[in-house]
């Protein structure tokens, strides 16, 4: 019975992998050993990796097996830390342990099997669940990774260097080998024996790199594992500087704390100078380094992902049994539309006709002042509720908070759906609130349910909803039956946010960007003007866009220790959350001494203007200490996109953004002066007739000069 259960188990997770290897991998290729040289060479442009520790291993996929290393690369482009045993017969086997007793089905030492017996054993999981994989030898391996795969090789203790470079060189494999070592003489050793293979070396400090570099070990043939923690800053500026590539070993504390916090940890880690992260967490730190391959739109000849459609939710999200009262049904119509990063002079730089057209038909502001930061979450959110980032809780696009223990991400869709991150009351809550029908196509805080309440119709954010899509959507909510149809909508473009990060705020393709919104805007107000309703426009950006030093950033201070601080960085402001409170005055008083070209404070000493110190922080989810760089630097681990925003709107002007509107509301062809975006709110639901019965930042005073 027993034998019976486990050969069908077996069946069944052999037929699991036969399926699984028909799916499409990712790859890294070279055809020569020049070329993998070539792509480890440390650049701005560089292609971040992760390495599965042990082949990344995970349930019904045991370590250091063939199988879990084509399991692995489907979700990214891999590098393969593995291990080589000694069988009794000099084979060369993978195998981690020098007992089989925790991975394999056999008991006591590696080394006291031959290798057919070893054959005969069964792989276990690191549950301890039997499979149907067996150990391989270091030929099986080595043949299987040609053109799939980019090996780090860890010889274990006994195992002579020369037998691995023998099979490496028997298995034509130096294109995709890397051999490991641990100190200055084993990388001479290997080095001397195959001055062609790179090698993995220990460089732990630029002392490390100095008895490495007295030892013979060229710059060129070295990829430099910098430890389990985040090194200092300064060592990476060395090795890059040597164009040495960095791994960081995240396995243990940095993935406990990823888990735990959220994976934009491994996401910052490559931000900051990691290279390549070896780590047990395959897939989570796989999907934040091809998250960041994509922002920072890098390419390589030798990297191949294939398109794997994540499941896309696209689906309108209705909650049943709402209708509009019977004073709703006569209230006015309101349309809140975000042009992600449109700065305050977009409009006139790049000859936006449609919307200058517009703008003489209503209301422009000579400017609208972002709230600190200056950045895409927290200054949606401010607009949609009338508060400052530090009193509605979205401190920044990610952030720490100590009372969760984990961290906000905007891209991590499970935070931005958990309502527990968002206070105040944004504006599609105080409408239903009211019996007044709100629709959301797209809004920060529109995904989560905010004191219970979503706005009745609403769409998840994806970009898969293509804006003539979105625009179509709208005129059918505006001509649904007038108890069913929403007298408030939210509607966001997202761009020109991310030309102006990619090119910089005055490069053609941010132009283009530009153009392609205004059309946009033009189409919105036709499609809308055939349903025949009085409709108000609100045209706004959360932040504006400006050009930053790409030659001279700030790297991240030495001083800062991580296993002692948590940082949370958008390159324009820099929150060190203090796991211990006792660190806080130490390195506080040391970056003082060290600052250059960036301001540190303590969070009770950030000017009161900013609305963001320790009196105004009411979710406490502002970092300890803060690191503010002077406009046009920003903290980078390499060299930075030319567009940032999120600096201090009060001294850097390109951080203002937009603010047109026009309707059957608004006084026709004036220019109002520059104003705060928390007047936004109060400005909104005055229109809609809703009552403010919280306190807020916004003055409803403030647009009155606004309205007819």
């Amino acid at each position: 019975m027993r034998k019976s259960g486990l050969f069908t188990c077996c069946l069944l997770l052999l037929a699991a992998f036969t399926t699984e290897a028909q799916q499409a991998s990712s790859t890294i290729r070279f055809k020569t050993i020049e070329e993998l040289r070539q792509f480890l060479v440390r650049s701005e442009n560089r292609y971040p990796l992760v390495s599965a520790h042990r082949g990344g291993p995970e349930k019904g996929f045991p370590e250091n097996a063939i199988e879990t290393f084509e399991h692995s690369s489907r979700y990214q482009p891999l590098v393969i830390e593995c291990d080589i045993a000694l069988s009794k017969d000099s084979a060369l086997v993978m195998m981690h342990d020098d007992k089989l007793d925790r991975t394999t089905t056999g008991t006591g030492l590696i080394g006291e099997y031959t290798l057919e017996e070893l054959k005969k054993l069964n792989l276990k999981d690191n549950d301890g669940n039997i499979t149907a994989f067996h150990i391989p030898t270091l030929d099986e391996v080595l043949l299987w990774g040609k053109d799939k795969v980019l090996y780090t090789l860890d010889v274990k203790r006994g195992v002579p260097f020369a037998r691995v470079i023998e099979a490496v060189r028997r298995c034509k494999a130096e294109a995709w080998s890397v051999i490991i070592t641990y100190n200055a003489d084993q990388a001479k050793e290997v080095h001397e024996l195959a001055p062609d293979l790179m090698i993995s070396v220990s460089v732990s400090s630029q002392e490390a790199y100095d008895r490495l570099h007295a030892n013979g070990v060229p710059d060129n043939r070295m990829v430099a594992f910098v430890g389990v923690r985040e090194p200092d800053a300064a060592l990476y500026s060395f090795l890059h500087e040597r164009k040495i590539m960095c791994i960081v070993g995240t396995m243990g504390n940095l993935d406990r704390q990823a888990a735990a916090r959220g994976d934009q940890l491994y996401y910052d880690l490559i931000d900051r100078g990691a290279d390549i992260l070896s780590s047990d967490r395959t897939i989570e730190a796989g999907k934040q380094l091809q998250q960041y391959v994509r922002d920072h739109r890098i390419r390589s000849p030798h990297v191949y992902v294939p398109r794997q459609e994540a499941p896309v939710d696209t689906t309108q999200k209705v909650v049943p049994g709402r209708v509009n009262s019977e004073a709703s049904k006569k209230k006015p119509y309101v349309i809140l539309i975000s042009l992600d990063g449109f700065r305050y002079d977009y409009a006139n730089k790049y000859n936006a006709s449609h919307i200058q057209a517009l703008a003489k038909q209503g209301v422009s502001a000579a400017s609208m002042k972002p709230s600190y930061p200056s950045v895409t979450f927290p200054n949606h959110y401010t607009i949609a509720t009338g508060l400052y980032p530090s009193h509605h809780g979205l401190v920044a696009n990610w952030f720490y908070d100590e009372s969760k223990d984990r961290s906000y991400s905007m891209s991590n869709k499970k935070e931005v759906g958990d309502s527990s991150w968002y206070g105040g009351t944004p504006l599609w809550v105080l409408a239903e609130e009211n019996q007044l029908l709100s629709a959301s196509m797209f809004w920060v805080g529109s995904e989560a349910a905010v004191k219970n309440t979503r706005a009745t119709y609403s769409f998840n954010y994806t970009e898969k909803i293509g804006v003539d899509r979105r625009i179509a959507i709208v005129k059918d909510w505006l001509s649904l039956p007038e108890d069913k149809r929403p007298h408030l909508i939210t509607f966001y473009i997202n761009e020109p946010d991310h030309s102006g990060h990619n090119y910089g705020p005055d490069a053609p393709q941010t132009a283009e960007a530009v153009h392609m919104v205004d059309t946009a805007i033009y189409r919105l107000t036709e499609a809308v003007q055939h349903t025949g309703l009085p409709v108000n426009f609100v045209l706004v950006a959360d932040h504006g866009m400006t050009t930053v030093d790409t030659t001279n950033w700030i790297s991240f201070p030495a001083a800062i220790d991580t296993t002692q601080f948590i940082i949370q960085s958008s390159g324009t402001t820099v929150c060190l959350y203090a796991k211990d409170k006792q660190a806080i005055l130490p390195l506080y008083k040391q970056l003082k001494q060290e600052a250059k070209g960036y301001q540190v404070y303590l969070k009770n000493e950030v000017p009161a203007y900013l609305h963001y110190g320790a009196a105004d922080d009411r979710y406490n989810r502002i970092g300890d200490i803060l690191l503010l760089p002077t406009w046009p630097k920003v903290f980078a681990g390499q060299k930075p996109k030319p567009g940032y925003h999120g600096f201090d709107p009060s001294k850097v002007k390109d951080m203002h953004a937009i603010f047109y509107a026009w309707g059957p509301a608004f006084k026709k062809g004036i220019t109002i002066p520059t104003f705060e975006n928390v007047h936004v709110y109060p400005l909104i639901a005055g229109l809609l007739g809703l009552p403010i019965t919280e306190k807020i930042d916004g003055n409803k005073k403030v647009l009155q000069i606004a309205l007819k």
